[in-house]
C-alpha cells in the first residue's frame, strides 16, 4: 500500500521579514544585556571541569572548539545561500524538514 502525502504549502519567506521591526526599545536592550551577563555562567563550567579532570580539560575545549568550528561554518554557508530572519529554526526547516525545525525551535 503506497502512502501519498501532500506537499507543504509554500511559504514566502521575504514577505514575513518585510514585517519585522528593525528597532530595539530600552526593554529589548535590557533583557538583551541580562541575558549577556546570565549566560556568562557557563564559564563556572570551565571552572568546574578544570577542578575535576585537570589538563585533560583544556584537550576537551580543543575537541568542542572544532566542532564548533564545524557547525558554524555549516550555518555560514546557509546564511550566505538563504538570508533570512529567525536562523536557528529556518535553516534546519529549510534543509532538513518541518519536525526539524521544531524540535530546534
Amino acid at each position: 500500500m503506497a502512502v501519498t502525502t501532500a506537499p507543504a504549502p509554500a511559504v514566502d519567506f521575504e514577505a514575513s521579514d518585510r514585517q519585522l521591526r528593525r528597532t530595539m526599545g530600552f526593554q529589548h536592550l535590557l533583557f538583551l544585556s541580562l541575558g549577556a551577563i546570565i549566560g556568562s555562567g557557563w564559564l563556572f563550567a570551565a571552572l568546574a571541569s578544570a577542578a575535576f579532570a585537570g589538563p585533560a580539560a583544556i584537550l576537551s575545549w580543543i575537541v568542542g572548539d572544532v566542532f564548533v568550528i564545524f557547525v558554524s561554518l555549516s550555518y555560514a554557508e546557509v546564511a550566505g545561500m538563504l538570508p533570512r530572519s529567525g536562523a536557528i529554526v529556518r535553516y534546519p526547516h529549510l534543509t532538513h524538514g518541518a519536525f526539524t525545525g521544531w524540535i530546534l525551535g
